[in-house]
């Protein structure tokens, strides 16, 4: 799904992603969605999700531990 108007000030690179590993950049200011791309390649492939489910997503990875540093 094409978004217009994806600047980059819309975006944050996850605070998992390393400098010169794989890094993921998430963008909530999208009417209902998350986006996602990777910061290498910000006119390449996005992946939306519902902003309920990324919020499912997020509690689950928490609840199971994963989520810790």
């Amino acid at each position: 799904m094409g978004y217009p108007m994806m600047q980059s000030d819309a975006f944050r690179k996850s605070s998992y992603s390393v400098s010169q590993g794989a890094c993921v950049e998430v963008g909530s200011e999208f009417p209902g969605r998350v986006v996602m791309r990777d910061s290498k390649d910000i006119d390449g492939v996005t992946v939306s999700v519902c902003s309920n489910g990324w919020r499912q997503f997020i509690s689950q990875v928490k609840l199971d531990g994963r989520g810790k540093r």
